[in-house]
């Protein structure tokens, strides 16, 4: 769940910016929260703007409703989006190098393709900063590139070298998953014994 928040962010956003209500809300629909804002050189969209990614395939695109909450009933179907970590107050380095990456694709990419580009709190794994997120393929990206960036914007299509996994797996299935890109995997089981991991999976 994308919940657009042009203002600062802070170190924990969604704590501190987010209503229980809509926390509560995302718990009961398996969500996430993100906070997002579009970066410098697009025109910010309405501030109750959401975006969810149902699992499914598909991105929807809303406005809250008076309660602060997303209203799933009346959300259209959105373009692909793709979420840029710069959250600087959580960590220095998705500040530096998501901001970095973000003025490279503006300077390199048409205004349609960077206008599918949103700012977005902490994703995690800031060692592999710059991360982002692909919706609505919910796929978490790390150590991007611009030109990586364009390929996948114009074309739907990323090097396995920048997959770091389906948010929906586990992350020893995230690490298989990245070790056959770009083929298609699919999951039976996934087992710890101590420190090794037996998975079985149909490629």
């Amino acid at each position: 769940l994308i919940v657009l928040h042009q203002g600062a962010w802070g170190e924990r956003p969604v704590d501190t910016l987010t209503s229980p209500a809509l926390q509560k809300w995302a718990h009961d629909h398996g969500a996430q929260i993100l906070l997002a804002r579009t970066p410098k050189g697009i025109e910010p969209g309405p501030e109750s703007t959401f975006l969810f990614s149902n699992g499914c395939g598909d991105l929807l695109e809303g406005i809250l409703d008076s309660e602060g909450l997303p209203n799933l009933t009346h959300a259209e179907r959105s373009k692909p989006v793709l979420l840029i970590c710069t959250n600087g107050k959580r960590d220095q380095c998705c500040a530096n190098f998501g901001r970095s990456l973000i003025t490279q694709c503006q300077e390199a990419l048409s205004p349609d393709m960077y206008g599918q580009i949103l700012e977005c709190s902490h994703l995690g794994g800031h060692r592999f900063a710059p991360t982002a997120i692909w919706l609505p393929e919910n796929l978490v990206l790390g150590r991007l590139e611009a030109d990586a960036v364009s390929d996948l914007l114009e074309h739907g299509v990323i090097d396995s070298q920048y997959i770091r996994g389906d948010t929906k797996l586990t992350p020893a299935q995230q690490v298989v998953q990245a070790f056959v890109w770009p083929q298609e995997i699919t999951f039976r089981s996934c087992e710890q014994f101590g420190n090794d991991f037996h998975i079985d999976a149909l490629v």
